[in-house]
Formats: C-alpha cells, structure tokens, sequence
C-alpha cells in the first residue's frame, strides 16, 4: 500500500499544482521508478522535489545506515571542500607532498590534491577495488598502498578511475583537521544536517575508507542531494562553500570530462569510439589476440549511443560480453572504448557498486536516490537496477540517454 499512497501523494501534489516553474513529475513514470525499485529488491527509494519529498519507499525493509560503496566518494570530496573552506588546505593545487614528504621527490612532487580527486595522480592501479585493497578484510591499509605505489604515469597526463588514490585523502583529511576523517565528517557534516544512522568501514590498521567506507541511512544521503542542490547549503547552514560545489560538478580535466571532482556529470549526450589508439594499448598490454581479432571491426568507428556500443560488442563477444570484457582487461587501468561527452549537463549523481545512487537535477530541482544493501537476497544478474539513473532523470518528461559510465 506504501507505494501506491506515494504515488497518490504525488498525484495530488501534481494536480494541485504545488510548486514553482519547473516541470513536474509524471506520476505514471514515478510509478514505474517505484516498481523498478521492488522488483530489483532495492532497500529504499527516494524521490524529492524543490524540497518536498515526494516518495520515501522502503518495501518493507529497515531504515538503518546501508553501505553505499563507491558513492561516498562523492562525499569525500565535499571534506577536502570543507577543508578548503577553513583554510586547512591552501587550495586544490596543493601538493600532496606538503602532507606525506615521502613524495617530495621525483615525479611525485607534481601530485596534488586535485589530482587525488580527478584521477589523474598517475599512480599505479586496478580499478577494481577487490583485486588489490579488498582481498581480504579488514582491507588492507590503503594510505600506506598508495604512498608506496609507482607511478603508471606522469601526474596529470591520463585519466584512470583509482580507488588506491582516493583512499589517502582519509590520512590528508587526518593531518589536515587533527581529526580521523570518520570524526571530522561526522562534526561537519553528519551533525549539522541532523544525519543521526551512520557507520564507517575501516581498514586494517583504522583508516576509514575514504574510497567507499561511507555507511549511511537512505534519507540522510539525500540530504546530500540537497545540500548540493542548494549550493552547499542546509537547511540554512552554509556546510561547505557554493564555490567549491560548482567546481567540484565542473569537468575535472580535459581527459574524461563526465569526471568531475570524485562526482560523475550527467550529460545530455555522449558517444562511444574504440580508436587506434586504445587497440596499439592493448597489443602493448598482450591482451588476447583472440579477444582483440574478434573487436577488429569495430576500430575507429563512432557509437551514437550505448544501447548501439553494447549492441555492436554482443554481436562481436557473444552475449556474455560484459563478463568477458571484465575478465581480458581485469588487470589493466582503462576501459575498451573512449567516450566523447557534449558539452550540457542535465545533472550530476555519486554512484556506487551494486547499484547505489544519488542524482541532483539543478534545473528541476529533483533530487533521486536508490540504495541497495549486499544481502544474501540480492542477485547479481538482475538487482544492479542499471537504468535508474535514467529513469529518474525522465521523470519530468525528458527523454534521455543514458548517463555516462567509464
């Protein structure tokens, strides 16, 4: 009844015409959102708009903190914002040196914090968390894996999407504020947004994780989406700066500009291309030459979309594509194709494994989010609930492609 009763809320909300000059929800297409959500065993849904909260879903399921994986990146991001703020840290362009001088030689002298946070510090990396941090748990203690890294390539010069990176900004968060990242987070953010249901992952030696240890209760990650939404502000509090919001949504660097600072931009439309370039890599790299003869054909030719990119690797891979690009790049730190992304963004969103989201749309002052916890119940095959991103996004009618994915 829960789902019907939010979906009469919006229906009245709609009819009545509560609200200011921006296009509405469609109720049947919410309808079907909220539909997706029970049938991918989603643990909440939440939909709000120009701060009224339209749907709360939680099927049944308890309202306590869930894991949100890679999506608290995106949160990390708003600490060092913060930090910034208060002076603690000059700027973005702050060497990472000033805080670990074991890299105040050699090329990692040029790594800053900025780079951390656009991925291009250049240090080695497995994008896939699980094959060199998670391999067992606790993890191993990531800040300590990241100083000693090598550098793949030179800082700045190459986007590489890296957990490893990431991770130190818990110890440069640290040394920053005095405070263990999970307690500064807590003092600035948590509290202050009344953000009560939240816990951390840490690593072996008490590290929280600042790639994805994030644990937090549904409505207090959409509290997020409003605070972005609002330019940093909550509930009249300024919590981190409008400035540092705007940038952090902004491309992060020329390389793979649906990055922005550890937050993904949703553009209005993007192109897919496996060019020369990427094939020379891969020959390089020794990837299966039986791999690489069947993707032959494909080279250098230009995909409108993704439903034609994925269409066209099924038809060269077989339809276990996906596991097979997984499994032949699996030890590399890059994807098969490039992506070449418009310039309009319709909005922004944090995402996380298995299907953890939070999406803002400024310009309909929406804000969506989906969690979903790793229970013995979730299905791998189905529950990854991949096209909600999109279907939020269309809510108010648009019609869409989906959001970039690296």
């Amino acid at each position: 009844m829960r789902v019907f009763s939010s979906i009469l809320l919006v229906f009245l909300i709609t009819t009545l015409g509560i609200g200011k000059s921006f296009t509405k929800i469609d109720s049947e297409k919410l309808k079907h959102l909220i539909e997706g959500g029970k049938e991918t065993n989603s643990d909440a849904v939440i939909v709000i708009q120009d701060g009224k909260t339209l749907v709360e879903e939680y099927y049944g399921k308890e309202k306590g903190a869930v894991y949100i994986a890679s999506a608290g990146k995106s949160l990390t991001a708003l600490a060092i914002g913060k930090l910034i703020d208060q002076g603690k840290i000059k700027s973005l362009d702050q060497p990472v040196s000033d805080f670990y001088p074991e890299w105040i030689q050699g090329n990692k002298k040029q790594i800053t914090i900025r780079m951390l946070l656009n991925h291009t510090s250049g240090i080695q990396n497995i994008p896939n968390a699980s094959v060199e941090i998670e391999r067992k748990y606790p993890p191993v203690n990531v800040i300590k894996l990241a100083i000693a890294a090598e550098l793949t390539n030179l800082p700045g010069t190459n986007w590489s999407y890296n957990n490893k990176a990431v991770g130190l900004l818990a110890g440069i968060i640290e040394k920053a504020s005095g405070k263990r990242m999970d307690i500064y987070f807590a003092d600035e953010f948590y509290s202050p947004m009344n953000i009560a249901d939240y816990n951390w992952i840490w690593d072996e030696d008490g590290n929280p994780l600042a790639y994805g240890g994030h644990m937090i209760e549904p409505m207090g990650l959409a509290k997020f989406g409003i605070l972005m939404l609002n330019g940093g502000q909550f509930e009249g509090k300024q919590i981190v700066s409008r400035a540092f919001v705007e940038e952090a949504v902004k491309p992060g660097q020329k390389f793979f500009t649906a990055s922005g600072l550890l937050w993904w931009r949703y553009t209005k439309t993007s192109k897919s291309v496996i060019d020369t370039e990427r094939f020379i890599k891969m020959r390089q790299d020794k990837i299966n030459a039986e791999f690489l003869q069947k993707i032959a054909p494909l080279e250098n030719k230009v995909f409108e979309s993704d439903n034609e990119y994925f269409a066209a690797l099924e038809k060269a891979l077989g339809k276990e594509w996906r596991k097979t690009l997984r499994e032949t790049l699996k030890n590399t730190n890059y994807g098969l194709r490039k992506r070449i992304f418009s310039d309009e963004t319709i909005g922004y969103y944090a995402s996380g494994f298995r299907g953890n989201y939070l999406l803002v749309m400024p310009e309909d002052k929406l804000i969506a989010v989906r969690v979903v916890r790793n229970s013995k119940n979730y299905n791998w095959n189905t529950d990854g609930f991949g096209d909600f991103l999109q279907l939020a996004a269309e809510l108010t009618g648009k019609s869409l492609s989906p959001p970039p994915v690296r």
